[in-house]
């Protein structure tokens, strides 16, 4: 009888065992699929940081180009201010050395264009003291074409 006893007894901690070994395995394979849950979010995730940083990249490149640009084109905008601001004295000159000056010689020309500078500036009128007369009377697309 004690041998019955001490088997039923073996017999039952052998049951527990099993059983507690069957739920450790259970649990064992449930975290397993939690933790592939898990690493699968983190790979989610880490593209999607990828992702954002190419974007954020891209936006910081596109800001200083813009500001550049920026730069740029309020360099153009006060470029066409003085341009604009010229405008006037620029053509009296281009249209009095275009009338007037085509006989002289080159000492007389210099001599009448400073005189004509000093009568504008004597009455106010604005005008490119490194004026062109080549570039403002003609286009790009013409000089272009004379070389």
């Amino acid at each position: 009888m004690e041998l019955e006893a001490k088997e039923n007894e073996l017999y039952k901690k052998s049951s527990e065992l099993t059983s507690k070994i069957e739920e450790l395995e259970m649990n064992i394979e449930r975290y397993k699929k939690d933790y592939a849950l898990l690493i699968a979010e983190v790979e989610r995730i880490k593209s999607e940081m990828d992702k954002v940083t190419i974007k954020v990249n891209r936006s910081k490149q596109l800001i200083n180009n813009l500001s550049s640009e920026r730069t740029r084109w309020e360099f153009s905008s006060q470029d066409i201010k003085n341009q604009t601001a010229n405008l006037i004295g620029d053509c009296l000159l281009s249209g009095a050395f275009l009338t007037y000056l085509g006989f002289f010689d080159h000492s007389y020309r210099k001599f009448l264009n400073l005189e004509w500078k000093q009568l504008l500036s004597s009455v106010g009128i604005k005008y490119n003291e490194n004026l062109s007369y080549l570039e403002f009377l003609s286009k790009p697309s013409e000089r272009f074409e004379w070389q």
